[in-house]
């Protein structure tokens, strides 16, 4: 070049710069000429588009999540470098960037305000932030005279990108209400060094942020058909129990009724009758049971309902496999459950909801019934010689156990083939006997 721009020659330094500017977005001037050499000044300015991208793949979550998103956003890249001078002479060509100064600015646009896609197997909505701005832009000044390849992100904050919600297919029970917010945290990306070959690991810090679990719905869509499911179990039963507990005509107006009154309850009815038997017969016998679906039955019959929703705390996770779960406080409903109920839903939904995104089964509810069970201890004697002879005692007893419980067993299954909530619902049993017969000498008093 400085053998070109000597005098008598074709090319002059501004027909050099010229050539030069026919570049797309480069802009070259001439700012001085001597002699001994030219100097020019260089400058980028343009835009560029990068097309509509789909974002999942990019956001790294794929493979390790099973979060397949079919959005597409347009990209548009603009870039501005100012300060940037290089010139020549007869001896060398040489560089000037202490002034220069490179702009970047990223603009992501999503055309659709909603769009659809699967976790696992589960169909989950995404609808743009309220908060999301309509395109979203980051902006980078780099100091060329400086640079060593790295930006730093902690300045950037967090974006809330999407409102979520879980949906499932219709189906005789469904999924309680439960929604918030899709994050995306640069700041936490730090300083990111690009000019180091062996760093590839960017930890890009999602966050399933502002969980929210909807009460009323979790009566009306989610436990009010678990228990009727429960309560169906009992239906073959309910009527021997109502029998069993109904008060006896004019019996308990009879002088020295108390008497029968077996469990003390002011009323006579045939369980008292039977309670007095079996103790007259030695036979222990446990009503907790029928007591147990008595109350169920009026839990049922009178369970409050909610309108509130709680939130219930974040997600986060990236795309190196990191996950960390923080719950908020918040006061569970009070629900007053019968005996043996438990409702590990609401005493971890965080749980639930870590679990549920992530494929891994986990109860819902459990219920467990007390332990039902007789025992009787029947007595013989053989007589052999007048008074004496051989007493034969035996002690014959059973006791049994039922539980049922929900879990999302019918959600885990990934293959696509399998989407049935109502599938988690499971019963328990647990039954026992025992048999002992020993032979004792004695003599029949």
């Amino acid at each position: 070049m400085a053998n070109l721009l000597q005098p008598g020659l074709l090319l002059t330094a501004q027909e050099i710069a010229d050539q030069l500017s026919t570049v797309p977005y480069l802009n070259v001037e001439v700012i001085s000429e001597t002699e001994n050499g030219v100097e020019f000044a260089l400058s980028l300015d343009g835009t560029t588009n990068l097309g509509q991208i789909n974002i999942a793949p990019d956001l790294g979550l794929l493979d390790d999540f099973g979060l397949n998103i079919d959005a597409k956003a347009d990209v548009n890249l603009t870039y501005n470098l100012d300060g940037l001078r290089f010139g020549v002479n007869q001896d060398q060509a040489y560089l000037h960037k202490d002034d220069s100064d490179l702009e970047i600015l990223v603009e992501v646009g999503l055309p659709d305000a909603s769009f659809h896609g699967d976790l696992g197997c589960i169909p989950i909505s995404f609808d743009l932030s309220d908060t999301f701005p309509s395109s979203l832009a980051f902006d980078f000044n780099v100091d060329l005279s400086g640079f060593d390849y790295s930006l730093d992100f902690s300045q950037l904050g967090n974006i809330s990108l999407f409102d979520f919600d879980f949906a499932l297919p219709d189906g005789t029970v469904d999924l309680p209400g439960i929604s918030g917010d899709f994050t995306l945290n640069l700041a936490e990306l730090g300083n990111i060094d690009f000019g180091d070959p062996s760093y590839t690991d960017y930890n890009i810090p999602f966050a399933f942020d502002n969980i929210e679990l909807d009460l009323g719905s979790l009566y009306g869509d989610f436990l009010e058909p678990v228990l009727d499911n429960i309560n169906a179990v009992f239906d073959p039963i309910r009527p021997f129990i109502e029998i069993f507990n109904i008060e006896i005509p004019l019996v308990s107006n009879l002088p020295g009724a108390s008497f029968l009154d077996f469990d003390s309850d002011g009323r006579i009815t045939f369980r008292d009758l039977a309670g007095l038997e079996a103790r007259r017969q030695g036979i222990n016998i446990n009503f907790e049971l029928i007591d147990t679906i008595i109350e169920f039955s009026d839990f049922i019959a009178n369970i409050p309902t909610f309108g509130n929703v709680i939130n219930i705390g974040e997600i986060n996770i990236n795309d190196l496999g990191n996950v960390s779960a923080n719950p908020t406080s918040f006061n569970s409903p009070n629900l007053d459950l019968p005996s043996g109920f438990n409702f590990p839903l609401l005493d971890d939904p965080l749980n639930f909801v870590y679990d549920f995104i992530f494929g891994n089964p986990t109860e819902l509810i459990t219920y467990r019934t007390p332990e039902v069970y007789f025992s009787i201890n029947p007595g013989i004697f053989v007589p052999i010689i007048g008074p004496l002879g051989v007493r034969i005692e035996g002690n014959l007893g059973f006791n049994a156990q039922f539980g049922f419980g929900f879990d999302t067993y019918g959600l885990t299954r990934k293959d696509g083939t399998h989407l049935a909530f109502e599938d988690g619902f499971y019963p328990r049993f647990r039954t026992s006997k025992s048999s002992i017969k020993y032979y004792k000498p004695g003599v029949n008093n």
